[in-house]
């Protein structure tokens, strides 16, 4: 996937369209260079939760360095992914899988630091 636009993302305002109604709520937090945690809630068409069984996210800089960050379950639908990062501009490349379901692929563009 080619490195996106650069764009702020607000913490807990982030949706992602996943196709036929489906969305990813996600979110970097704090933000700052260090540790941060990124969670990912999916969600159906109705809004519901949804199902998902795995998640991985890709974290990767502006020079095209990329690595895959810790993912662990907190709910049926809901992912956290642990990042230590440096300051600057970072695209996040989330990939999931739900049971009848192909494989949905989205990402997003953050600033780590002021």
């Amino acid at each position: 996937m080619p490195f996106l636009s650069p764009r702020p993302v607000a913490p807990f305002s982030n949706s992602l369209p996943l196709g036929s109604g489906r969305s990813l709520g996600a979110f970097v937090d704090p933000g700052r260079p260090g540790f941060n945690e990124m969670h990912l809630s999916f969600t159906d068409a109705a809004g519901r939760e949804m199902s998902a069984q795995e998640a991985t996210v890709v974290a990767t800089s502006q020079d095209g360095s990329g690595k895959q960050l810790n993912v662990r379950r907190f709910g049926p639908g809901h992912f956290v992914a642990d990042a230590t990062l440096p300051g600057g501009v970072w695209q996040f490349t989330i990939r999931s899988t739900a049971a009848g379901s192909p494989a949905l692929t989205t990402a997003f563009v953050r600033r780590i630091g002021p």
